[in-house]
């Protein structure tokens, strides 16, 4: 994600993106997890900016499970 915040160095940024990545893959891998989500909860909390990355990484995630699934239906029609 690019830098778009003045305030925060270009290695903030990075590793906001990253937590921010890693939170996305921690919900999809454990959906309904509350001590996850109540940690995902805190995380979101301790600054505005990482509401932002997350969802970015979310919308992005979600445009890989989209071609992921666009995929598979043309390697499953292929096989019939």
């Amino acid at each position: 994600m690019q830098n778009k915040n003045p305030n925060i160095t270009s290695v903030e940024s990075e590793a906001m993106w990253e937590s921010a990545v890693g939170w996305v893959m921690q919900t999809r891998e454990t959906p309904g997890d509350v001590t996850m989500e109540l940690a995902l909860a805190g995380w979101l909390e301790k600054n505005p900016l990482h509401g932002e990355f997350f969802k970015e990484a979310e919308s992005l995630w979600s445009l890989v499970d989209l071609a992921d699934g666009r995929l598979e239906s043309q390697h499953q029609s292929r096989l019939i």
